[in-house]
């Protein structure tokens, strides 16, 4: 491992363009390993030959959730670095009791509700050979309650956006904001309905997790592609690139 020596490290003006630098290991990635380790504790200490189906998939929707949340993390935080002068303060650049300071805990909230729903999954052991049955409902009201949080976050990133007075950062982030609320209100239906069906066998458990995970890959294709659409739009230099007259 390597060590840089502090005076080589990058400042926060050389932070803006440098993507290389933003894009390194931070708290919020220590954060991130916690439900991990987690699930990861789990899942080594349970009878694998006695993990159902339903487990398996559920163990699954959560690792997928962790894991995009974890790489969108990085391509915000990349992107806003290289595609606009205004930067979103890091840790340590921010006051206390301000917006981005708000828009901060709010991402360790979401980290911790992560770890809330890797609680939820029960496996069995050689001491509790007969695992608690998993509920489903349980996890799309942390999912739910994650969205919430997501919408949120963006709902802050709006408005700090704004107050910067960046309009390529308005309009990736208003963007944003939108896909978000649209796959709040899927995932708030898919809740109810599972919440007010009856009980269903471990075949429909599965099925209703692959139906959240290809969602959640979904969420996150959708809004890349509408960032970098508002993003093409608010920027007359990137629509040049694309061969488009600005307007």
């Amino acid at each position: 491992m390597v060590v840089s020596h502090p005076n080589s490290l990058p400042r926060p003006e050389q932070r803006q363009t440098d993507g290389s630098a933003l894009d390194s290991l931070s708290f919020l990635d220590l954060i991130f390993t916690v439900p991990l380790g987690d699930l990861a504790m789990r899942v080594s200490g349970a009878k694998l030959d006695r993990v159902s189906a339903a487990d398996w998939s559920a163990l699954a929707m959560i690792l997928t959730v962790i894991m995009l949340s974890w790489i969108g993390m990085h391509k915000d935080r990349k992107d806003l670095a290289q595609g606009s002068k205004t930067k979103r303060d890091v840790i340590g650049e921010f006051p206390f009791f301000g917006p981005r300071f708000v828009q901060f805990v709010i991402e360790v909230v979401i980290i911790g509700l992560y770890f809330v729903m890797g609680l939820n999954l029960t496996l069995p052991t050689a001491d509790h050979p007969s695992a608690i049955p998993l509920s489903e409902g349980s996890l799309s009201e942390v999912l739910l309650w994650i969205f919430i949080a997501y919408l949120i976050w963006d709902l802050l990133d709006v408005w700090l956006a704004r107050h910067a007075g960046n309009p390529t950062w308005q309009a990736t982030a208003a963007a944003g904001g939108k896909v978000t609320f649209y796959f709040a209100i899927a995932v708030a239906v898919i809740y109810l309905i599972i919440r007010l069906a009856p009980a269903r066998p471990a075949p429909s458990i599965v099925w209703w997790n692959l139906t959240l995970i290809v969602l959640l890959y979904g969420y996150r294709v959708v809004q890349d592609k509408a960032k970098d659409k508002a993003k093409d739009k608010a920027d007359p230099k990137a629509r040049a690139k694309a061969g488009e007259h600005p307007a």
